[in-house]
Protein backbone atom coordinates (compact mmCIF):
# COMPACT_ATOMS: atom_id res chain seq x y z
CA UNK A 1 0.00 0.00 0.00
CA UNK A 2 1.25 3.49 -0.87
CA UNK A 3 -0.11 6.46 1.04
CA UNK A 4 0.38 9.90 -0.52
CA UNK A 5 0.03 13.03 1.61
CA UNK A 6 -0.52 16.61 0.55
CA UNK A 7 1.71 19.51 1.66
CA UNK A 8 -0.01 19.74 5.05
CA UNK A 9 0.42 16.03 5.74
CA UNK A 10 -3.21 15.11 5.03
CA UNK A 11 -3.59 11.80 3.20
CA UNK A 12 -4.84 12.51 -0.31
CA UNK A 13 -4.52 9.13 -1.99
CA UNK A 14 -4.07 5.51 -1.13
CA UNK A 15 -2.92 3.02 -3.72
CA UNK A 16 -3.17 -0.68 -3.11
CA UNK A 17 -2.81 -3.61 -5.42
CA UNK A 18 -4.48 -6.98 -5.36
CA UNK A 19 -1.85 -9.73 -5.44
CA UNK A 20 -4.14 -11.77 -7.72
CA UNK A 21 -4.46 -8.94 -10.24
CA UNK A 22 -1.98 -6.76 -12.07
CA UNK A 23 -4.39 -3.81 -11.89
CA UNK A 24 -3.81 -1.35 -9.04
CA UNK A 25 -6.79 -0.25 -6.98
CA UNK A 26 -6.65 3.48 -6.29
CA UNK A 27 -8.69 5.35 -3.72
CA UNK A 28 -8.48 9.13 -3.88
CA UNK A 29 -9.56 11.23 -0.93
CA UNK A 30 -9.03 14.86 -0.08
CA UNK A 31 -9.40 17.31 2.75
CA UNK A 32 -10.10 20.79 1.52
CA UNK A 33 -10.21 24.03 3.49
CA UNK A 34 -12.85 25.09 0.97
CA UNK A 35 -15.87 23.18 2.28
CA UNK A 36 -17.82 23.83 -0.92
CA UNK A 37 -15.83 20.87 -2.28
CA UNK A 38 -16.79 17.92 -0.12
CA UNK A 39 -16.40 14.19 -0.38
CA UNK A 40 -19.93 12.78 -0.45
CA UNK A 41 -19.57 9.15 -1.44
CA UNK A 42 -16.84 6.60 -2.04
CA UNK A 43 -17.55 3.94 -4.63
CA UNK A 44 -15.73 0.68 -4.02
CA UNK A 45 -15.79 -1.90 -6.81
CA UNK A 46 -15.63 -5.65 -6.43
CA UNK A 47 -15.11 -7.96 -9.39
CA UNK A 48 -17.67 -10.78 -9.12
CA UNK A 49 -15.25 -13.16 -10.81
CA UNK A 50 -12.80 -12.82 -7.90
CA UNK A 51 -15.21 -12.21 -5.02
CA UNK A 52 -14.18 -10.25 -1.96
CA UNK A 53 -10.76 -11.08 -0.55
CA UNK A 54 -9.04 -10.10 2.71
CA UNK A 55 -7.61 -6.91 1.19
CA UNK A 56 -11.09 -5.82 0.11
CA UNK A 57 -12.49 -6.51 3.58
CA UNK A 58 -9.64 -4.57 5.18
CA UNK A 59 -10.34 -1.60 2.90
CA UNK A 60 -14.04 -1.70 3.85
CA UNK A 61 -13.15 -1.80 7.55
CA UNK A 62 -10.75 1.12 7.08
CA UNK A 63 -13.27 3.22 5.16
CA UNK A 64 -15.91 2.39 7.73
CA UNK A 65 -13.60 3.62 10.50
CA UNK A 66 -13.43 7.03 8.77
CA UNK A 67 -17.18 7.44 8.28
CA UNK A 68 -18.08 9.23 11.49
CA UNK A 69 -16.62 12.50 12.72
CA UNK A 70 -15.95 13.38 16.38
CA UNK A 71 -19.61 14.33 16.85
CA UNK A 72 -20.86 11.03 15.46
CA UNK A 73 -22.06 12.57 12.20
CA UNK A 74 -21.51 10.64 8.99
CA UNK A 75 -18.93 12.39 6.78
CA UNK A 76 -19.67 10.47 3.58
CA UNK A 77 -21.30 7.28 2.36
CA UNK A 78 -19.77 4.11 0.97
CA UNK A 79 -21.38 2.50 -2.08
CA UNK A 80 -20.32 -1.02 -3.01
CA UNK A 81 -20.46 -1.98 -6.70
CA UNK A 82 -20.28 -5.60 -7.79
CA UNK A 83 -19.00 -5.65 -11.37
CA UNK A 84 -18.95 -8.40 -13.96
CA UNK A 85 -22.10 -10.09 -12.65
CA UNK A 86 -22.14 -12.10 -15.88
CA UNK A 87 -19.15 -14.05 -14.49
CA UNK A 88 -21.23 -15.49 -11.62
CA UNK A 89 -22.38 -19.03 -12.44
CA UNK A 90 -26.20 -18.87 -12.85
CA UNK A 91 -26.90 -21.63 -10.33
CA UNK A 92 -24.70 -19.94 -7.70
CA UNK A 93 -25.85 -16.36 -8.29
CA UNK A 94 -28.23 -15.93 -5.37
CA UNK A 95 -25.90 -17.64 -2.88
CA UNK A 96 -22.89 -15.64 -4.13
CA UNK A 97 -24.73 -12.31 -3.86
CA UNK A 98 -26.08 -13.04 -0.37
CA UNK A 99 -22.62 -14.12 0.85
CA UNK A 100 -21.05 -11.01 -0.73
CA UNK A 101 -23.63 -8.69 0.86
CA UNK A 102 -22.96 -10.27 4.25
CA UNK A 103 -19.18 -9.84 3.91
CA UNK A 104 -19.65 -6.19 2.93
CA UNK A 105 -22.02 -5.42 5.81
CA UNK A 106 -19.89 -7.27 8.35
CA UNK A 107 -16.88 -5.15 7.35
CA UNK A 108 -18.77 -1.86 6.84
CA UNK A 109 -22.20 -1.88 8.53
CA UNK A 110 -23.14 1.55 7.13
CA UNK A 111 -22.22 0.68 3.54
CA UNK A 112 -25.09 1.13 1.12
CA UNK A 113 -26.50 -2.06 -0.43
CA UNK A 114 -24.33 -3.14 -3.35
CA UNK A 115 -25.27 -2.27 -6.90
CA UNK A 116 -24.77 -5.28 -9.16
CA UNK A 117 -23.60 -4.53 -12.70
CA UNK A 118 -22.60 -6.20 -15.94
CA UNK A 119 -21.67 -4.30 -19.07
CA UNK A 120 -21.43 -7.56 -21.05
CA UNK A 121 -25.07 -8.59 -20.64
CA UNK A 122 -27.50 -7.57 -23.36
CA UNK A 123 -28.92 -5.15 -22.37
CA UNK A 124 -26.29 -4.07 -19.83
CA UNK A 125 -27.39 -4.80 -16.28
CA UNK A 126 -27.22 -2.29 -13.41
CA UNK A 127 -25.46 0.45 -15.38
CA UNK A 128 -28.51 2.76 -15.37
CA UNK A 129 -28.93 2.16 -11.63
CA UNK A 130 -25.30 3.12 -11.06
CA UNK A 131 -25.64 6.26 -13.22
CA UNK A 132 -28.74 7.36 -11.27
CA UNK A 133 -26.88 6.71 -8.03
CA UNK A 134 -23.97 8.92 -9.11
CA UNK A 135 -26.30 11.68 -10.31
CA UNK A 136 -28.17 11.53 -7.02
CA UNK A 137 -24.99 12.37 -5.12
CA UNK A 138 -24.05 15.36 -7.30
Amino acid sequence: MVLVEDQSGVPCSITTSDPESSEPVVLLTFDSADHSTRLKRIYILFNAKHGINDYDSQMLVHLSSLLLDDKGLQRFTIQAIITKADMIPPLDGHVFLERTRKIILDAAPLCLPPIVTSAQMKPPFGIDTLRRNILGVC
